[in-house]
């Protein structure tokens, strides 16, 4: 969150990797320790959502809609909501940023598919799951997309995000 706040303020090319580290209380070399490039700051905030999504997913019993993993918000939801907002709006206007963020919905595909694997009784490897994890990734990625760009959203993010996963699967 802390390169968040620097990069709206600053933008992303004025921020110092140094600035980021200071602000969040570690050395700079701690911080390319854990990260490649400074945008990649960011991506935990970004990881936390995947775990999130994940955790709810699997928590969803065998025969029932995936949709149904948004049905009891986060209690954390609007702070959440808020983070993802900034960083979506932030994206829009930094390439190096929206790269991240791409390449964060990239990544989520494998972790999808074992989720699905699970719940279906199937191969991770299968191309059914594969492909299922793709369309529920693609459902994420514009469900939060569509959210974060509304001006005043008036549904929940969960709300938004359960819509397009049922559009998505069901």
């Amino acid at each position: 969150m802390v390169a968040l706040g620097l990069f709206e303020d600053q933008g992303v090319s004025a921020t110092t990797v140094a600035q980021i580290a200071g602000a969040a209380g570690i050395s700079v070399r701690s911080f390319w320790r854990y990260f490649a490039s400074k945008e990649d700051a960011i991506r935990p905030l970004l990881d936390e959502g995947l775990a999130d999504a994940v955790e709810r997913l699997g928590r969803v019993a065998s025969g029932q809609s995936f949709a149904n993993a948004w049905a009891d918000p986060s209690p954390d939801e609007s702070a959440d909501a808020d983070a993802v907002v900034r960083l979506l709006r932030l994206a829009r206007r930094e390439p190096t940023v929206n790269a991240v963020w791409l390449r964060m919905h990239h990544d989520a595909t494998r972790s999808l598919a074992k989720v699905i694997a699970r719940h279906e009784g199937a191969s991770e490897e299968s191309l059914e799951v594969r492909v299922r994890a793709a369309v529920l990734n693609a459902a994420l990625f514009v469900a939060i997309e569509h959210y974060a760009t509304q001006a005043a959203p008036s549904r929940s993010i969960s709300d938004v995000v359960a819509e397009a996963v049922h559009i998505a699967l069901d």
